[in-house]
């Protein structure tokens, strides 16, 4: 009850806002609480949109490498809500050393066996639960990414170790050099304002879909090529084409640290209702969406492009400052804003690291706490 209590109140003090790249500190509160209520079992959780639901799918696991000379899988699993995507592992240290800043990483495939997600899952605990892993104990890992969604549901989860050391010992952590795949993500704030006429007339869900693309970044991480799938008009269509190529700081995907020109689907979706229940009801998993299922029939790759979900919204009536609830002035029928575009990936286990010979200056480097 503690853990549900201390999950409940971080979540429902976070204002959802747009990250960066390698995330913000109250961006990093609301993963860590969100986390933990995956881990704990929770199904819902409250937040300023309103009720979260929590739409929980559990995997098959297949131990890959050394992973099971030092651990014991006891649950993998996956938990998709309105805001992302959050991969959890509750595992068992099997050597007779405590364990401490270990990683893990995960690869999720579908039910034929097509690549489709991948995390880097840190250890996730409440405030003063951390400490090194004890022999036949049991520690709970996870990672969030936001904004990013698998297009297909998986099934099996090759899960590896990417680093850990023994407890006390001041030498460095051993490392296996495991080839993480990165998606490519946002890598920066993006603040853009949207108009919408007689197409929030035709939603008959809380969701209206408005474009469905399939985009491709280069390794600078600029747009090489846009090829719209869906969209609900010609309007809408221009406005984005202009807003990804123009507005959106996308960062690279990656293999083993190196960069790669690599695609994404695109999803652009507005909330038409605030409404907890209405919300709820939905399907809010872009997968899905007509138009993903309708795109997915005629692919045929061996890997599964990741949908990164970008949600507009009704611009805030009110808006809290020093404790106290500001009234906003009123904004014209059919003007929202991005809500929603974090385009995070496995931040918790990540810190962003100043290098110029990267896109945006900035590399991923995993965090390796102090030795204990």
């Amino acid at each position: 009850m503690r853990l549900l209590n201390f999950v409940l109140h971080g979540i429902s003090n976070q204002r959802i806002g747009l990250g960066s790249f390698g995330g913000v500190s109250r961006l990093r509160s609301f993963t860590a609480t969100l986390l933990l209520a995956c881990l704990a079992g929770i199904t819902s959780v409250p937040t300023s949109y309103g009720q979260i639901t929590i739409s929980r799918t559990p995997l098959i696991v297949s131990p890959q490498g050394t992973l099971s000379t030092f651990w014991n899988v006891q649950e993998a699993g996956l938990r998709e809500d309105f805001t992302g995507t959050a991969g959890y592992l509750r595992i068992q240290n099997t050597s007779t050393k405590s364990l401490d800043g270990v990683i893990f990483y995960t690869e999720y495939f579908d039910s034929v066996g097509r690549f489709c997600f991948s995390l880097v899952l840190s250890r996730e605990t409440p405030p003063g639960k951390d400490g090194p892993i004890a022999p036949g104990d049991v520690g709970y890992f996870g990672s969030l990414t936001t904004g990013l969604f698998a297009s297909v549901e998986p099934k099996e989860v090759k899960t590896f170790l990417v680093q850990q050391r023994i407890a006390g010992q001041l030498d460095p952590a051993q490392n296996w050099n495991i080839p993480i795949r990165a998606p490519v993500t946002v890598s920066g704030y993006v603040a853009s304002k949207l108009q919408l006429g007689s197409e929030i007339r035709s939603g008959k869900t809380p969701f209206l879909d408005l474009i469905l693309a399939k985009v491709t970044v280069n390794k600078s991480g600029s747009v090489a090529d846009v090829e719209i799938l869906d969209a609900e008009s010609n309007e809408v269509k221009d406005w984005f084409l202009n807003f990804i190529q123009q507005q959106v700081p996308f960062y690279p995907a990656t293999e083993a640290g190196a960069l790669k020109t690599a695609q994404t689907l695109v999803m652009v979706r507005a909330v038409i209702s605030l409404s907890e229940v209405e919300i709820q009801n939905s399907s809010f998993l872009p997968r899905m969406s007509p138009w993903v299922k309708s795109y997915l029939q005629t692919v045929k790759d061996a890997d599964m492009l990741p949908v990164m979900n970008i949600v507009f919204s009704r611009p805030p009536t009110k808006l809290e400052r020093s404790g106290k609830l500001i009234e906003m002035p009123a904004t014209p029928e059919g003007s929202f804003e991005v809500n929603l575009l974090f385009g995070d990936w496995s931040s918790s286990a990540f810190n962003p690291v100043r290098d110029t010979s990267m896109p945006r200056h900035m590399r991923r480097q995993l965090i390796v706490p102090p030795s204990r």
